[in-house]
């Protein structure tokens, strides 16, 4: 939070999606403290798979200044047969 606070503050816009957001937008009942800090200072968090055209939207919007501060796409996921299987490696 405190690198997006600082984007936040010189008026640059800030997307936050990680494994967490999705499960705690999904299966809690009520947002976790530091998703709503980054929502509060204006920030907005993406809960989601970025396929199918979805990050390019949220890209379009945050440009545009329209972005919503929750993209929630657990209920509707994209199919991912066929894309390629991200790489993992150790050092």
């Amino acid at each position: 939070m405190h690198i997006a606070r600082r984007f936040r503050e010189a008026g640059i816009a800030v997307a936050i999606g990680a494994s967490t957001s999705p499960a705690a937008l999904s299966m809690l009942k009520s947002i976790p403290a530091d998703i709503q800090e980054a929502i509060d200072i204006g920030c907005t968090v993406f809960a989601g798979e970025a396929e199918d055209g979805r990050y390019e939207s949220l890209l379009k919007e945050v440009w545009a200044g329209t972005a919503k501060p929750v993209y929630n796409d657990m209920k509707d996921l994209p199919n991912l047969a066929g894309e390629p299987v991200p790489i993992c490696r150790t050092t």
